[in-house]
């Protein structure tokens, strides 16, 4: 369980939006951990965040997750075509 744990607090501060499985919980890092739900929005601290939500299997969001990699390739090509 620990090792859970571990995972979400190093996914949150390298910056990426985590969910529980059934997508009902949303969880980002800046400055503190912020937990947003269907009813409540809540900041917390790592300690705080471990004691009410450590229980939880929490994974990336793909939909808040889905930054496009910039081709290098492509964008030669495309300015290429502008001059």
């Amino acid at each position: 369980m620990d090792k859970n744990r571990n995972r979400a607090l190093k996914l949150l501060k390298a910056g990426y939006i985590l969910t529980d499985k059934k997508e009902k919980i949303l969880v980002r890092y800046d400055k503190k951990i912020i937990v947003i739900c269907d009813n409540y929005i809540v900041k917390l601290n790592d300690y705080e965040f471990l004691s009410l939500y450590g229980e939880y299997e929490f994974v990336i969001s793909d939909k808040y997750n889905n930054e496009e990699e910039i081709d290098p390739q492509k964008d030669k090509e495309y300015y290429s075509f502008r001059q």
